[in-house]
């Protein structure tokens, strides 16, 4: 089920957090206490949220009032991809094994969903496959509606994955990669970069407060 209108914000999210709007909450891949605003409010909304879990490659954060703490793999044990502010979409190859029962995010994500009754729809072996659909998706009904198109890479298998080169988008299906800088967007376009923080402590990795077994 997709959803018909759009989610809260970050800050109102909080805000619906800690007014008990919202009862469940999984932080992955950051650190709100951290880097949101209202900083003292978003603590207090994560301490008094009923259930939380918490995904992170540390045991002590600003986020350990988890009810379940998910071992992560931490930036150098993942495998997948990555895109600067220019558009370019480079291949991100892990240099070290993740240790214990650290597992990478979307590893993670697809066995809670299949615990959930959703195996069918979240039967990925590997990052290879998670991104030939995401490219899939930005193609659907698009035709030139939206900037962002990498149909091209659609049909990816996890050997072509593993030697795939940057590339800049748009990347659309039957058509050349385009020369560096060539790209116009229209003038409703504005280009967003992400920054992600990685506290990397071998000492302090993540162990669960509930027995985790991936089985």
């Amino acid at each position: 089920m997709i959803a018909d209108r759009p989610g809260l914000k970050a800050v109102d999210m909080f805000r619906a957090v800690g007014d008990g709007r919202i009862k469940a909450l999984w932080i992955m891949a950051t650190n709100p206490v951290d880097s949101m605003p209202e900083a003292d409010l978003v603590e207090q909304a994560i301490r008094n949220c009923p259930f939380l879990v918490v995904s992170d490659v540390v045991r002590e954060t600003d986020t350990v009032h988890a009810r379940v703490k998910l071992p992560a793999a931490a930036w150098g044990e993942k495998d997948g991809t990555t895109t600067n502010s220019e558009r370019r979409i480079s291949r991100q190859r892990l240099f070290l094994p993740a240790p214990g029962a650290a597992r990478p995010d979307w590893w993670i994500i697809c066995e809670v969903a299949k615990r959930m009754g959703f195996a069918h729809a979240f039967a990925y072996t590997s990052a290879a496959e998670i991104f030939a659909e995401h490219a899939a998706l930005s193609a659907f009904e698009n035709d030139g509606a939206r900037a962002f198109d990498i149909g091209g890479f659609a049909r990816v298998d996890k050997q072509s994955f593993d030697r795939m080169q940057p590339f800049q988008w748009p990347q659309p299906k039957g058509v050349r990669p385009a020369k560096r800088g060539s790209f116009r967007p229209a003038a409703s376009t504005r280009p967003t970069a992400r920054r992600a923080s990685c506290r990397f402590a071998r000492s302090q990795r993540c162990a669960p407060t509930l027995p985790i077994r991936w089985s």
